[in-house]
């Protein structure tokens, strides 16, 4: 599983195995749901308790600066058409663990998951890694009980497979990183309450449902690497033998990183002159000096209505480190499109990425999907993405290989679900508008071993194309 390479050869559950294992998850997460005691209210956010407004700059944080602040930011973008604006962003100047434990089970992988309850989620639980959290949380700045598991990551540990710092939503979140690992196990490792293995096969098919697998398992699903064991000449040769509705391009693209029309040193080249040719700046500001937002009783909000809004919220849920506390959370304004287009070219499956600028991110531009936007807030946006846009939306049933709606983080966003998809657009023209790139599965998935290049919503929507090919036929 190390190192992206083709690992051993392993014996894989067969499609009823795998099925049957789906609506078992299915049904535990069920359980989960009815027995757990949950209460999420919206309040002022003067009576979010341990929080305060700054009386100098506005602000909104802890007074012992745990956690996370709600801060001001402004941003100048200087690219063909200059740009400048002012927001609140979230400031978590920490770096969280999203850890997963994998093993071996009769040859099958197993990933060992939690049902993991958050505040923000449509449905509540959801299935997270073995260990989400904030560095806060697992030095217990909370004053709660201890994250289960956590000694497998922290310290360095043996059988480490991934372990990688990821970006999250570089419009939320100011240089926000999470490290992302994978850890393999040899020896017997108990599912505890809350927790169970379950093989990948099942998780690649629960990802094609709408809110069973979370934005942090997702992340960390799109770093590990897949072989697709004795299929992969079947799909370089176009052959549908064990892949499903998917075809052969498709396999070929996840597995094969030298079949794209840009070499490797290429895309890294293209981004790294996307960077320079938006040269975004962006510095902390005091929230009372962000011009455009207005601070109300309840929310923070932009004059316009777009955007987002900065809400209080109390919270009470049983399982938890901390069975009850009060922080803020974002809100979107709607709902948002998240979308690849891909074609084949050259008998493999491309896809089309945007190099995105986002003012939250370290380097200010990561590689970023060919949609993402909210189609009822988004102003100005350009032909070329406006043109995207339609085509994600209008696509027809045969051209859709994807499509499910999805939770973003839990524990900072409140319900905010965004509809992913996944559409065949074999008409598009080869040649690539300004910002674009047509690159395979296999580059953009060996981009994620590195920190800065992939944004979390790419990231997503690499797990959810991988899910495509027959579960039954991915391994680790």
């Amino acid at each position: 599983m190390s190192g992206g390479s083709a690992g051993p050869t392993v014996v894989l559950a067969g499609a009823d195995e795998v099925a049957h294992e789906a609506r078992d998850v299915l049904d535990w997460l069920d359980t989960q749901r009815a027995h757990l005691r949950f209460q999420v209210e919206r309040v002022a956010l003067a009576d979010i308790d341990g929080w305060q407004f700054d009386e100098r700059s506005g602000n909104l944080a802890r007074p012992d600066g745990a956690f996370f602040s709600i801060e001001g930011i402004a941003v100048i973008r200087h690219d063909s058409s200059p740009n400048q604006w002012t927001q609140p962003i979230i400031n978590q100047p920490e770096i969280g663990l999203l850890g997963l434990l994998v093993r071996r089970n009769g040859g099958v992988v197993e990933g060992l998951f939690q049902a993991k309850a958050e505040p923000g989620q449509a449905n509540l639980v959801q299935l997270a890694p073995t260990v989400q959290a904030t560095r806060s949380n697992f030095m217990r700045a909370h004053g709660g009980s201890a994250t289960r598991y956590l000694s497998n990551f922290w310290p360095p540990v043996a059988g480490v497979q991934v372990d990688v710092l990821q970006s999250e939503q570089g419009s939320r979140f100011l240089r926000k990183h999470n490290r992302n690992m994978v850890v393999e196990v040899a020896g017997d490792v108990e599912a505890e309450d809350g927790y169970r293995w379950i093989s990948l096969g099942a998780v690649w098919a629960l990802l094609q449902q709408d809110d069973v697998v979370n934005m942090d398992a997702r992340s960390v699903l799109s770093c590990l690497p897949v072989t697709l064991p004795h299929a992969a000449d079947r799909g370089v040769s176009g052959t549908a033998d064990g892949l499903g509705r998917v075809s052969g391009p498709t396999a070929r693209s996840l597995v094969d990183p030298y079949a794209s029309v840009h070499s490797s040193g290429e895309i890294l080249s293209w981004l790294a002159h996307e960077r320079q040719r938006h040269c975004l700046q962006a510095r902390l500001c005091p929230m009372r000096d962000i011009e455009g937002w207005q601070v109300g009783t309840d929310a923070i909000e932009h004059t316009s209505g777009r955007y987002f809004r900065v809400i209080g919220t109390r919270v009470s849920i049983s399982g938890r480190e901390v069975a009850a506390w009060s922080q803020p959370m974002i809100e979107a304004a709607s709902s948002g499109l998240i979308a690849f287009l891909v074609k084949e070219i050259n008998g493999t499956l491309h896809v089309l990425v945007e190099a995105r600028c986002e003012a939250g991110l370290a380097f200010g531009v990561e590689i970023g999907p060919t949609v993402q936007c909210r189609p009822a807030a988004s102003v100005g946006r350009h032909a070329d993405a406006e043109r995207f846009l339609h085509r994600a939306i209008d696509a027809g049933e045969d051209q859709v290989l994807y499509d499910a709606v999805l939770s973003e983080e839990g524990g900072r966003f409140y319900r905010e679900q965004n509809h992913y998809r996944i559409i065949q657009a074999q008409d598009l023209p080869d040649a690539e508008p300004l910002g674009y790139r047509w690159i395979t599965a296999a580059q953009l998935k060996s981009l994620t071993a590195l920190t800065g290049y992939v944004n979390i919503e790419a990231r997503s929507l690499l797990a959810c194309l991988t899910s495509l090919v027959s579960p039954t036929l991915l391994s680790a």
